[in-house]
């Protein structure tokens, strides 16, 4: 019987960290293509469903624990996991109003923790690229009449910028009003545009530099980080350790 004894030795942390798991638990995506995090639209994952897929599937079989991931429009998203309809909504930024009261990792005084952050946003600005012997406009949002995607962190940029703009319903849409002259730029995340769509005639082009930088996180629904803490800290903390090889501009894990 010694063997049993060991065996349920070496099987105890596993077990310690399955029963910690809540239950239920639910992971939102936002279901617009967010690329390389989120990549595709719509409510089902992509084949290659993208960097941040992978990283909370890797995180998950780290805690052994067993979870649902799922799409929704981002305000839904919000919605849902302020109520705890969904426990953790992935690539969320504290700076948006709506988010402010997700369960972010803080630091002691408060302030959203940067080093337990899953990447950088870089906020620019997408235009038509000029035909040859064309100058690019300058990266100034008051010069230029502008879309934006309802309902984004970037909308929420505009607003306390005070900038003048339309809103487009998704990604997909907003593109192509910038391809149809609705606006002479959009504002949305570098990277966020895949580089086929940026070729596609008419071609786009990012201006430079960025208009912001700005974190995003794994947020909680306040419900779970007042029940669990410990599974928040330990969640945060696999997300930092699997993400730094891919992300060492974001300095090392606290």
């Amino acid at each position: 019987m010694r063997w049993l004894g060991l065996t349920l030795l070496c099987l105890a942390p596993a077990l310690a960290l399955a029963t910690d798991c809540p239950q239920p638990l639910r992971i939102g995506f936002v279901d617009d293509d967010a690329s390389p995090y989120v990549r595709g639209r719509g409510s089902e994952f992509q084949a290659e469903p993208g960097s941040t897929v992978l990283l909370t599937r890797q995180a998950l079989q780290l805690l052994n624990c067993p979870a649902e991931l799922v799409r929704r429009p981002v305000r839904r998203l919000v919605a849902e996991t302020l109520n705890d309809q969904i426990q953790v909504a992935m690539l969320m930024r504290a700076d948006a109003p709506d988010r402010a009261a997700l369960g972010f990792p803080r630091l002691p005084d408060g302030r959203v923790d940067p080093r337990l952050a899953l990447g950088e946003s870089r906020v620019v600005l997408f235009v038509r690229r000029p035909a040859a012997g064309q100058a690019l406009p300058k990266a100034e949002p008051a010069q230029l009449s502008l879309g934006v995607i309802a309902g984004s962190p970037v909308e929420a940029t505009a607003q306390r910028a005070g900038w003048t703009y339309q809103t487009a319903t998704s990604r997909s849409s907003a593109l192509a009003m910038l391809r149809g002259g609705r606006f002479e730029a959009l504002a949305d995340v570098e990277g966020a545009v895949p580089p086929e769509e940026l070729q596609r005639e008419p071609a786009l082009q990012a201006l430079q530099p960025p208009l912001q930088r700005a974190f995003f996180h794994a947020a909680l629904s306040p419900a779970l980080l007042q029940a669990q803490p410990q599974f928040a800290q330990r969640f945060w903390a696999a997300l930092c350790k699997l993400s730094r090889p891919s992300q060492p501009g974001l300095g090392p894990c606290p």
